[in-house]
């Protein structure tokens, strides 16, 4: 994965404040290398903490809402010119069910 951008931005652009629900997306800690996504905000007057989850290893770790992030994008893909597609007409038949 890549960063999109090289600046940071805080945790708190990952969640719904009014919800308390994840918007989507990944980042990774500034001198971090794992992909992180946010799973739920909980805040308290002027404390917000965020809980998120470790991609790879499904470790969930919570973090204050003005933590500094990286945000990342999924790789690109290239078209593989071996995939065939394959006819499925007739090929499932009504007998089975």
């Amino acid at each position: 994965m890549k960063h999109i951008k090289p600046k940071v931005v805080k945790l708190e652009n990952y969640v719904h404040l009014k919800y308390n629900t994840s918007r989507g997306g990944l980042f990774r800690l500034p001198r971090g290398t794992s992909p992180m996504t946010a799973i739920r905000a909980v805040q308290h007057n002027e404390i917000v903490l965020i809980e998120c989850i470790y991609l790879v290893s499904g470790r969930v770790i919570v973090h204050m809402g003005t933590k500094d992030v990286v945000p990342l994008q999924l790789g690109t893909f290239e078209v593989d010119n071996e995939y065939q597609i394959i006819d499925t007409t007739g090929y499932y038949n009504d007998t089975y069910y």
